[in-house]
């Protein structure tokens, strides 16, 4: 095998990139090309990115009435610091409500109208699914095949509509507070304070214990309150830990503990 003649390599070379030289094709796409569009996707992305994190949200609150004072889920045209970790998330979301709060922007004043009249819309339309999604579990319920058809199609068309409406509406996020949860949450609230004997609220382990009639727990200590007992009991013997009688097949109890813990037994020895 003769060796490289060099010279004739560095004659092939110089050749090639004189002929891609002349190709101003070439050129235009390796040198050219990629100083151009590389610096403007960047710059795109970065703009873009930013736009979508910057973006407010317009939030329309239909039934602000209805909303428990305790705890606030509104603070105004804003929703309550105490449900966000940052204040900029907050400043992002312009809360719209229909109980006659008056936004402080003169812009959002102007937008109200119209936003409240695009929910409402919006409200009969998701209040139409609501219905017939009822209507296709009662027909499930009672075996009627072609009833669920028939109202499956028509769900598929009400969504459709749905989407279709929201798309073209100034609307990013639509809460319904439904009727009378005012009430309900106030009432819970009220049935969640132990009463001591006098009246006031239980603060102390003896007087929550005596008010909620709670029987201490002979494995694991604490209290408990039996909710359910099973009629039927299991053999003791197939238990792995000894029981006194008969245990039964299942038992609930919620156990006083500081995770609030609903704890399940099935059975109660079989641990």
């Amino acid at each position: 095998m003769s060796a490289m003649n060099w010279k004739n390599v560095r004659l092939i070379y110089q050749r090639e990139v004189r002929d891609q030289i002349r190709d101003r094709r070439t050129l235009f796409m390796v040198v050219v090309l990629p100083l151009l569009l590389y610096p403007g996707l960047a710059i795109g992305m970065v703009q873009a990115s930013f736009l979508f994190r910057e973006q407010a949200r317009t939030v329309v609150v239909l039934g602000a009435a209805n909303l428990p004072e305790n705890p606030p889920l509104l603070n105004g045209d804003r929703f309550a610091a105490r449900w966000f970790t940052s204040r900029d998330d907050i400043d992002k979301l312009h809360v719209f409500r229909d109980d006659g709060y008056s936004p402080a922007d003169p812009a959002e004043v102007k937008q109200r109208p119209e936003l409240l009249a695009e929910a409402s819309k919006l409200r009969v339309l998701v209040e139409q699914l609501e219905g017939l999604q009822r209507d296709i579990e009662s027909a499930r319920k009672n075996g009627n095949t072609a009833d669920e058809e028939r109202l499956s199609e028509s769900i598929r068309s009400a969504k459709e509509q749905l989407a279709e409406k929201f798309s073209g509406a100034k609307i990013q996020v639509l809460v319904i507070i439904p009727a009378g949860l005012k009430e309900q949450v106030a009432r819970i609230n009220r049935g969640l304070p132990v009463q001591a004997k006098d009246g006031r609220p239980a603060t102390d382990g003896k007087e929550i214990v005596r008010a909620l009639d709670l029987q201490p727990h002979p494995v694991e200590g604490g209290f408990f309150k039996e909710s359910y007992r099973a009629s039927e009991s299991i053999a003791a013997r197939i238990t792995s830990i000894p029981c006194r009688g008969s245990p039964r097949r299942a038992t609930v109890i919620p156990p006083i503990l500081p995770a609030s813990i609903w704890m399940y037994e099935s059975p109660p020895c079989s641990r």
